[in-house]
């Protein structure tokens, strides 16, 4: 049943991905390759989609190839905890790579308090803010869980008014600006909350197309087919805007 979940959830993503690159044909990302390269500034995520076959993370080989932080699946809703996850934290950070936790939210399972509740009980300690990873729903019902608005911004609020009383932080958002203005109605209310721009084949990093609300990024989703020597499947390669 995890590995279901999973798969679904990267088969969507991908094909969304290539039909992208079908419709808008090649796009330069201006900037990306200058800022993905500098020291400090390129990472990844993976959850339990990179264990193919129970095949572990070589995070030796990912910290040599220039890699430098990492956010793993902690958790989704409240019924699924990363089998892989307290594997791949002890691993990135014994190679020196800094890591942080993200939560996959569904919110039309469960309330936003209860998700973030359940991401804390097991993520341990880290280095980076813990991550909201909402967006396209890869499950049954619409793509914005079959919630107006109004209900989704609720929920957003819950869940980070819960990230806040635990943690005296943020939970960093990582949206991308088509699902976020359609499901939130373009809200603003999260201006104050640190972004992590999902793949966006409008937008490059030095020319942001941001979602409803934000004026820049913290982190930016510069592919989710990449190729990783010491990982067994694709990943997604982020970059890390340093201050």
């Amino acid at each position: 049943m995890i590995a279901k979940e999973e798969d679904e959830y990267m088969r969507n993503r991908i094909f969304g991905a290539l039909a992208s690159i079908l419709i808008a044909g090649a796009v330069i990302f201006s900037g990306t390759a200058q800022a993905a390269t500098a020291p400090g500034r390129r990472g990844l995520d993976v959850s339990s989609y990179q264990h193919p076959g129970g095949v572990i993370i070589n995070w030796r080989r990912v910290a040599r190839n220039g890699y430098s932080f990492v956010f793993i699946k902690a958790t989704e809703g409240t019924y699924y905890v990363n089998p892989y996850y307290a594997q791949d934290l002890r691993g990135a950070e014994g190679n020196g790579l800094i890591v942080g936790a993200y939560a996959f939210a569904v919110p039309s399972r469960s309330p936003g308090w209860a998700q973030a509740d359940f991401l804390i009980r097991h993520m341990g300690r880290t280095t980076l803010a813990p991550v909201l990873d909402i967006e396209w729903n890869p499950y049954a019902g619409n793509e914005c869980y079959n919630m107006r608005p109004w209900r989704m911004v609720a929920w957003i609020t819950s869940f980070e008014g819960a990230i806040r009383r635990h943690l005296h932080e943020y939970a960093t958002i990582n949206t991308p600006s088509s699902w976020w203005n359609r499901c939130t109605r373009r809200s603003h209310q999260f201006a104050n909350v640190p972004l992590w721009d999902e793949n966006n084949r409008y937008s490059t990093p030095s020319r942001p197309v941001l979602p409803a609300g934000w004026h820049t990024w913290s982190y930016w989703q510069k592919s989710i087919t990449g190729r990783i020597p010491g990982i067994h499947a694709q990943v997604d390669i982020d970059v890390r805007r340093m201050s």
